[in-house]
C-alpha cells in the first residue's frame, strides 16, 4: 500500500487504473489509500460496475478506477489511462474447485490463464500502436511469469518484448 501511495503522488496529475482482482483486495486498499479524493471505485454488482466505469471514461480530472473485474472489455484509450498498476499476479484461485480439476487435467491451463490475464489487464491502458501507459505489478511472483518458458509461451510476441524490456523500480 505505501508503493501504491507513491505511486498515486507520482501520477497526480493523470487517469489510471489499479486492478485488484476481488472485491476483497478493493477494500482494503481503499482502507490504504491516503488521498481518496481520485477514487472512482465499486464493489458488487455488475450494474454498478457499468456506471461507475462510464463514469470514469468520461471524467477528465486525473482520476482512478479501482476495480476488480476491468481486465476484459473495457477500453481505455489514450488520457483515460496513463498508468496502471496490477495488485496482483492473478493466479486462478486454488479454493475453486473448477479451477483444480482444470489444472490437475490440463497442467498448461493454470499457466495459460495466468498469462492471459495479465496481457489483459495489461492491454486495458495500450489500445493502440501510439498509446501509452505506463504499468506496474506490485506483486514480487511476477519474476516467476517473466522468466519461466512455461509461462512466456502462452504470451504473445508484443507482450513478450514488453516483458523483456520492463524495468525493476523500488519505490
Amino acid at each position: 500500500i505505501p508503493a501504491i501511495n507513491d505511486l498515486l503522488e507520482v501520477y497526480k496529475d493523470k487517469k489510471g487504473v489499479i486492478h485488484t482482482h476481488s472485491n476483497k483486495f478493493t477494500k482494503i486498499l481503499l482502507d490504504g489509500i491516503t488521498d481518496k479524493s481520485r477514487l472512482m471505485y465499486y464493489t458488487g454488482s455488475d450494474e454498478k460496475r457499468e456506471d461507475v466505469i462510464k463514469a470514469f471514461k468520461k471524467i477528465d480530472e486525473p482520476k482512478v478506477l479501482i476495480a476488480p473485474g476491468v481486465k476484459e472489455g473495457v477500453d481505455l484509450k489514450g488520457d483515460q489511462c496513463r498508468f496502471q498498476i496490477l495488485l496482483k499476479v492473478p493466479y486462478p484461485p486454488w479454493g475453486d474447485k473448477q479451477i483444480k480439476a482444470r489444472k490437475l487435467s490440463d497442467p498448461d491451463w493454470y499457466n495459460y490463464k495466468t498469462v492471459n490475464d495479465i496481457e489483459q489487464s495489461y492491454g486495458r491502458g495500450i489500445r493502440s500502436y501510439d498509446d501509452q501507459c505506463d504499468t506496474y505489478i506490485v506483486d514480487g511472483s511476477i519474476f516467476h511469469v517473466v522468466k519461466s518458458p512455461q509461462m512466456r509461451k502462452f504470451a504473445s510476441e508484443y507482450f513478450k518484448m514488453a516483458l523483456d524490456s520492463a524495468k525493476t523500480v523500488e519505490i
